[in-house]
């Protein structure tokens, strides 16, 4: 019994993590009223994600329902989804592979998607 308390007990904690809210940093400065109808009146600034070098590129995957950005000097194209808790690599690596002399700026940066949906990274990898 005492194996199964603490089980639940566990289950219950771990699980308030998954429903934390996300910190909020700011809110959005509107300077014309049409804003309004891209962005919710009440619409707060997320963090989503942190602990990285250098984020940049950041593009919404239409498709997959997800957000996709670079860490140029990790050389990981990372993605975050509201259905998944937390982010994961998307890619590594990025842009370097090692075939030609490396750079201070290893990995992708601009991100966008093509007419087909492809994604397309610009990098500074292996040029």
């Amino acid at each position: 019994m005492k194996h199964y308390t603490f089980l639940i007990i566990s289950i219950a904690l771990g699980s308030s993590f998954l429903w934390a809210e996300r910190p909020k940093i700011g809110s959005v400065i509107r300077h014309d009223p049409s804003f309004d109808k891209l962005i919710a009146k009440d619409a707060e600034i997320e963090v989503l994600a942190s602990g990285f070098v250098w984020s940049e590129g950041p593009v919404w995957d239409r498709k997959n329902n997800r957000l996709l950005w670079s860490d140029v000097p990790a050389n990981t194209i990372y993605q975050w989804s509201e259905d998944k808790e937390g982010h994961s690599v998307f890619m590594t690596p990025s842009g370097y592979t090692g075939v030609t002399a490396g750079y201070p700026e290893p990995g992708s940066n601009g991100l966008s998607f093509d007419a087909k949906s492809r994604l397309v990274s610009c990098e500074h990898g292996d040029r």
